[in-house]
């Protein structure tokens, strides 16, 4: 299993391919006789050897399987070059073939094949146990994590929503939104609080061109607990005016990777990830990967960090990054370890065959913030296709440490789907999950979306009992809501130390604090009724006719809960939700 690196290395083959195949068939081909036509033939065959070069920038390295096919390039074009400037010399004279050119492509096909043979040799055929090392992984109970396993640790936004919160705030921008678009959203952490940003790019070519000189003028944050996009211009922030000029989205040398491969030509690049240090200014960091094997096992051995304002580079061993990069060790790369770790650890054909203690991830991946680093979870299950997992990985982006807390539980999909047939009636759609402790239970936590994709909903799921849920439009009622489920299912839990609002047996806050919500009178015609149970209550959906959805607690009034019907007129007293409004009082 190769990460990241063979689809360019399979580009250059099929380049490899259909140069080889118009060598050997040059000799059906009429060689320019005129020097002219040499040197201009020539020409252009180099200018494309460059251009292709160019184009995918290719790295010098023995451990490079694509650096082989370019070299067998460089190798067929060499003997191109011979043969066309050594044959046929005087005009009339006869065209002799050369034998550079069939040696230099029999060379050239050699050597690709003795490269994809060694690749494959570097694999975890052979090399299965160096594979399973690649990440170190410790045994931990989940209660050793109850204390840092925090709802404040967590973005509760995935990234479709913060994609579209951050385009409505630069739609807003009259200036900026004709010229830029917003890119990718990476999730880092600022000032202690987990935030996902955006930097912004060239809409095209000639956006670029127009803008080479004065670069991307800046990058939109969004607030996930506030639900909110700031757009950050640099000269505010250095007051220097300079904007980011070495971007992924530049042009020839202006691309942010073209100039970190002009600089590092020997290095294999892995991903880069957008960042701020601590006054936010911002930095790409590119992954400097290292092998295991001698074209294989790939792990970070350093990171390249680029200000993409003046286009400078430093590089960093990956155990000594600045104290503000939170990203050394992506995602995707962590979830890749821990499968090679779980899957070859009994060597490669038991994982094919017998599959006997072989685990993997599930797929996708959440953040956590512990102890200030931004950390990935996933869960954990077997080499089969189970509906469960049978514990979780915690890995550290920063210093790839990585834990494993073993536990059956439900997995996330199954999570999501409690979540979402809790409030079937409206249709919401339940973001991939985080994994919490709440009252030292491992929780799923996740935001409901509608159709439009704002969140609607917060969601806590018991990660051992996936059926006990529940859903709320605030955390804090949340977490009372959920808690009172755990009682009903009979899971006993330490109720943590952190002082909650007053609630009544709705859910309705009865403190009288300032942040105490207020019942409102409503006055309105039945629409629409819905039977729900949540928490172990039953609960009576009312859909008004303009709009507006009430829950009664059918316990509190079940003789009004069962005469209600469609066009019945309808007082009560309620306190207001955001998604719906929690009935105190029928009148």
């Amino acid at each position: 299993m190769k990460h990241r690196t063979s689809q360019t290395a399979a580009q250059l083959a099929s380049r490899l391919s259909e140069t080889a195949t118009q060598a050997k068939n040059i000799r059906q081909i009429e060689v320019p006789t005129s020097p002219t036509q040499r040197f201009v033939l020539g020409a252009i065959l180099v200018a494309l050897f460059v251009g292709l070069t160019y184009q995918f920038h290719i790295p010098i390295s023995i451990h490079y399987l694509g650096s082989y096919v370019w070299v067998a390039m460089l190798i067929v074009l060499l003997g191109v070059l011979v043969g066309l400037f050594t044959s046929g010399k005087k005009p009339g004279a006869e065209d002799k073939p050369s034998s550079v050119r069939p040696i230099c492509v029999a060379f050239a096909v050699l050597l690709v094949i003795i490269a994809t043979l060694v690749s494959f040799l570097s694999g975890p055929v052979l090399c299965s146990k160096t594979y399973a090392n690649l990440m170190s992984v410790q045994q931990s109970e989940f209660s050793q994590w109850d204390d840092k396993l925090l709802v404040e640790g967590i973005s509760l936004m995935d990234t479709e929503s913060a994609t579209r919160v951050g385009s409505r705030e630069l739609g807003s921008l009259q200036d900026v939104v004709s010229q830029f678009d917003d890119d990718e959203y990476y999730q880092i952490i600022v000032n202690g609080t987990p935030q996902k940003v955006s930097p912004l790019q060239d809409v095209g070519f000639f956006a670029w061109l127009n803008n080479r000189k004065t670069g991307t003028p800046g990058y939109v944050s969004v607030d996930p607990i506030r639900q909110s996009a700031d757009y950050h211009e640099l000269e505010s922030i250095d007051g220097t005016g300079d904007g980011m000029r070495y971007v992924p989205s530049g042009r020839f040398n202006d691309n942010l990777a073209r100039h970190v491969w002009l600089r590092y030509p020997t290095e294999v690049l892995g991903t880069t990830h957008f960042e701020l240090d601590e006054e936010g200014h911002p930095f790409y960091v590119t992954q400097a990967m290292g092998f295991k094997t001698p074209m294989g096992g790939e792990y970070v051995k350093g990171v390249i960090v680029t200000d993409p304002t003046d286009g400078s580079t430093e590089y960093y061993d990956a155990g000594s990054v600045p104290a503000w990069l939170d990203v050394v060790y992506d995602g995707e790369l962590l979830d890749w370890m821990y499968d090679c770790h779980g899957a070859y650890g009994g060597g490669f054909l038991n994982s094919i065959f017998g599959q006997v203690g072989c685990t993997r991830t599930g797929g996708d991946y959440g953040y956590v913030m512990i102890d200030g680093e931004q950390w990935i979870y996933t869960g954990v299950t077997s080499m089969g296709n189970d509906a469960s997992n049978i514990g979780f990985l915690l890995s550290s982006e920063k210093t790839g440490e990585s834990h494993f807390l073993p536990m059956a539980s439900a997995d996330e999909e199954s999570a999501m789907s409690s979540a979402e047939g809790k409030v079937q009636q409206f249709g919401y759609e339940a973001s991939f999950p985080s994994l919490v402790s709440i009252d030292g239970q491992p929780t799923y936590v996740m935001v409901l979306k509608d159709s439009a994709g704002l969140i609607r909903l917060y969601a806590m799921v018991n990660a051992e009992s996936y059926n006990v849920v529940a859903c709320e439009p605030d955390l804090a009622t949340c977490k009372e809501t959920y808690e009172r489920a755990m009682r009903s299912a009979g899971i006993e839990f330490a109720t943590d130390s952190q002082e909650m609002p007053e609630v009544d047996a709705t859910g309705v806050e009865t403190g009288s604090g300032e942040g105490a919500s207020k019942a409102e009178e409503y006055t309105f015609e039945v629409a629409q009724l819905q039977l729900a149970d949540d928490a172990g209550d039953t609960y009576l959906y009312v859909l008004s006719a303009d709009g507006e959805i009430y829950r009664i607690r059918f316990a509190d009034d079940p003789k009004t809960c069962m005469g209600l019907s469609t066009g019945d007129k309808l007082s009560c007293s309620a306190v207001d939700r955001g998604t719906y409004r929690d009935v105190v009082e029928l009148k």
